[in-house]
């Protein structure tokens, strides 16, 4: 048996698997993904789970933190539809045991089971991760192109332009000038879209945050600072599925 869910007191669904990898007992936490510990070869399930009681206090106290950044992340879907820039997906409970997806230009059509509730892990992760696949349509359709745009409007040269779905992250430039942008960029308004473009664009020119930095990036955006601190308002782990 390489891996086995168990319930130790009154945690539940906690995740014992071996691993080549580790080199002893290892206990991980994560929002949304809950209990893992990693089981070094050699070394039993009833040992590992020895030394999980040991650590329960130190478990407790972390799965109250991990709640709370949970609870902070968005729900979706609860109106009936959830609209972005280019798409507007229309949620319609209708009966079938069977989650299905019918996909049109502008317009999706979401279907879930009648009796589904909205808030369950099930039907947000399959929200999220359509809202993941929409948003990166979007994202090549738009960004790309307002790239070369403010370029060519204020000069600056790149090499490539490359879409990601990154974790921390809203966008970076390369050594080789490729500016790397977060498809996540597309939850945001214009304004801190273009600052963030125009931020990576500048690093083809300086390559830290210097005062010197910051001062020539306010020839392209009103009042960066206040932009990058309104940025950091997102927290891109929110909306990982």
């Amino acid at each position: 048996m390489k891996k086995k869910i168990k319930k130790i007191n009154e945690i539940e669904d906690i995740l014992f698997e071996k691993s080549r990898r580790a080199k002893r007992i290892n206990i991980s936490i994560k929002p949304w993904r809950g209990i893992r510990v990693a089981v070094p070869r050699g070394v039993s399930f009833k040992q590992a789970e020895a030394v999980f009681l040991k650590k329960l206090d130190w478990v407790r106290e972390k799965l109250a933190l991990i709640k709370e950044v949970e609870q902070k992340r968005p729900l979706y879907g609860l109106s009936g539809e959830i609209k972005t820039n280019q798409h507007n997906i229309k949620i319609v409970q209708n009966g079938n045991e069977n989650i299905a997806i019918e996909q049109f230009d502008d317009r999706v059509n979401l279907y879930l089971p009648k009796n589904e509730d909205m808030k369950s892990k099930r039907i947000q992760r399959k929200l999220r991760t359509l809202l993941v696949e929409i948003y990166r349509i979007e994202a090549k359709n738009y960004l790309p192109a307002r790239v070369e745009m403010l370029a060519n409007k204020y000069k600056f040269r790149y090499n490539r332009v490359y879409i990601k779905f990154q974790k921390t992250l809203w966008g970076s430039c390369s050594g080789k000038l490729n500016i790397n942008l977060n498809l996540n960029l597309m939850r945001l308004d214009k304004g801190l879209r273009d600052y963030v473009i125009l931020h990576e664009l500048l690093h083809t020119r300086i390559r830290d945050h210097s005062s010197k930095f910051w001062h020539e990036l306010s020839k392209y955006v009103a009042q960066p600072r206040q932009k990058d601190s309104a940025l950091k308002k997102y927290n891109l782990r929110y909306y990982i599925p």
